[in-house]
């Protein structure tokens, strides 16, 4: 599933050309991930990406492995992937580049592009993600963040608990929420879509969740109590198992009615929807997930189904449209009750806010604000 950031900037290709830096690999990962590339060094043209598209051109910078364990070859690899970004924007003829920065770890770009804009997307609290599993790593990452704001023009977050967070140190914060490719979802109400068979042949009613499956970010055990408390209902995870985490299959609970599908490919996610009753959003609750915003809200919306979610204060504005949560029976019983109120007129609700946080919404309002500025 593509990031908030690279479905943002691939809608703004098409009005401004983008060269979108992913973090970097090195060639040990690289030789565990074929497909990308064709993504990665220095390009000659500005377009060599084969999966560039309007005027978006990705970069995967390659650096020396294992260099996040020395400093003195993290030092190396910072000066190797700028000279590969230099490179590339030298030779695509950027002038007066805008800056967007999506990580606090990329902070220390800021400066070195010869930007005239630094726009910083904060769309998670990263000193708390398990990424940063010491003392020391939560205060570096902390660090950069506060002089990454400090030398921001503009901080955009995607959740209202961030904007407060952010605002004590940044000189002007905005709230951007995540968007959506609402055609792409909608394809879950049409008619001729088909249900994949996987799903399909699960007893019925199946409540669904879209997402990667860690147990940072998922309440696994509150799934398996609603799936063992409602034999019932069939209860489909569908994405990746530790995708970002130290989660594996073996670490998942079980259950009769409790299907985890693995990654599936985003073209067919509308179709996976279809087959759903009703959406989940079971997010464990602590300091990494409780300030952010689900994305996968939106994508239910726009494929029109009704959404049970554990109560997340970036949910709260959603309150009227999104059955929130507080304990597992709780998430139970409102899973029952959304099968049972879903109309037509709920599904033209969410639909339409769906449309309001298009992704070329999303794209308008970063150009209005960058024209502010």
């Amino acid at each position: 599933m593509a990031t908030i950031v690279q479905h943002l900037m691939r809608t703004v290709g098409h009005r401004h050309r983008v060269l979108f830096v992913e973090p970097p690999a090195d060639p040990l990962f690289l030789a565990r991930h074929r497909s990308l590339w064709g993504r990665t060094g220095p390009s000659s043209t500005g377009t060599r990406c084969a999966s560039a598209q309007a005027g978006l051109t990705p970069l995967i910078p390659v650096v020396l492995p294992f260099g996040e364990r020395f400093p003195g070859l993290q030092a190396l690899n910072r000066r190797i992937m700028l000279w590969q970004v230099r490179r590339t924007i030298a030779r695509a003829g950027f002038k007066a580049p805008v800056l967007w920065v999506q990580s606090p770890e990329s902070g220390w770009l800021v400066g070195r592009l010869g930007e005239t804009r630094v726009i910083y997307y904060a769309t998670d609290e990263y000193s708390a993600s398990p990424r940063y599993s010491t003392p020391e790593a939560q205060a570096a990452v902390r660090a950069a963040e506060r002089e990454l704001l400090r030398r921001s023009d503009l901080v955009l977050v995607n959740s209202t608990a961030l904007v407060s967070d952010k605002s004590m140190m940044a000189k002007r914060v905005e709230l951007l929420y995540s968007g959506v490719d609402v055609e792409h979802f909608r394809r879950a109400l049409d008619p001729h879509t088909v249900i994949p068979e996987d799903l399909a042949r699960l007893p019925k009613p199946v409540i669904g969740f879209l997402g990667a499956v860690d147990r940072y970010k998922v309440d696994v055990q509150l799934v398996h109590y609603c799936a063992t408390h409602s034999p019932n209902m069939t209860f489909a995870l569908i994405g990746p198992v530790g995708w970002s985490g130290d989660t594996t299959p073996h670490d998942l609970p079980q259950a009769p009615n409790l299907v985890y599908l693995g990654r599936r490919e985003y073209h067919t996610l509308p179709a996976y929807l279809k087959g759903c009753a009703v959406a989940m959003i079971p997010n464990a609750r602590n300091a990494y997930t409780l300030p952010n915003f689900p994305m996968k809200l939106f994508e239910y919306f726009a494929a029109g189904k009704p959404v049970v979610a554990t109560r997340l204060p970036a949910l709260e504005p959603f309150a009227e449209l999104v059955s929130l949560a507080e304990t597992p029976e709780a998430f139970r019983l409102q899973l029952l009750q959304a099968l049972r109120d879903n109309s037509p007129t709920a599904t033209e609700a969410r639909l339409a806010v769906a449309r309001q946080h298009s992704w070329p919404a999303c794209a308008e309002r970063v150009e209005g604000l960058l024209a502010a500025l």
